[in-house]
């Protein structure tokens, strides 16, 4: 078993888009980006992509008592790891997670699937996207990268390979490594291929003049 400690000064507060315990001390919530609709009506219900990281957020609520220094223990860290406040995907299982006081006292569980993603997709605004983009010169285009499995979105980030076969459009760091900011530069087309969990995709541009 693996344990890691998570302070509560670290811990955000999202009860309504977290996914309760089995003995309702707590929720837990995968830190979504916001316009990550997909993510934030999952909570943790949706399974994580092998290979890939999820960032979590925890609110314990034990009547009569303040909030305690806790840790998340991970049964089985063949299948998912916990480090911080992150899950690190390993192969896909399921593992129970248990909160326990700095004590080693049970207060909470909860069980976590891993999955391996068949596909990723690129997404703005939550929205994904697919066929055709058209551009005008210096116009830019905010992307992210999400792992499925058939037509289910899983949860998890894994940072991605961002190519363009051509200098029209450039590819731009944003700080998330399952983002990029896309730039047009000029005149011409391009074809933005995206590899992330031993998956491909791709996208066409076109900047029109």
């Amino acid at each position: 078993m693996h344990s890691s400690t998570l302070l509560p000064t670290a811990l955000a507060l999202c009860a309504a888009c977290g996914t309760e315990g089995a003995l309702r001390h707590s929720v837990f919530t995968p830190d979504c980006e916001e316009d990550d609709v997909a993510c934030l009506q999952a909570g943790l219900d949706a399974p994580i992509a092998s290979g890939g990281v999820q960032a979590l957020s925890i609110n314990l609520d034990i009547p009569g008592t303040g909030t305690p220094s806790f840790k998340l223990l991970s049964a089985d860290p063949s299948v998912v790891e916990v480090a911080g406040n992150q899950l690190r995907a390993q192969t896909p299982g399921v593992s129970a997670l248990v909160l326990l006081t700095q004590d080693d006292v049970a207060v909470d569980f909860l069980h976590i699937w891993v999955e391996t993603p068949d596909r990723i997709a690129l997404q703005r605004d939550g929205e994904a996207l697919s066929g055709t983009v058209e551009l005008l010169p210096g116009d830019e285009l905010l992307l992210a990268v999400a792992p499925y499995r058939g037509v289910n979105r899983l949860l998890g980030e894994q940072t991605a390979e961002w190519s363009t076969s051509s200098d029209a459009v450039a590819v731009l760091q944003d700080g998330n490594p399952r983002r990029r900011r896309l730039v047009a530069r000029g005149p011409g087309s391009a074809t933005l291929t995206v590899r992330a969990f031993e998956r491909e995709t791709s996208l066409d541009l076109v900047v029109l003049p």
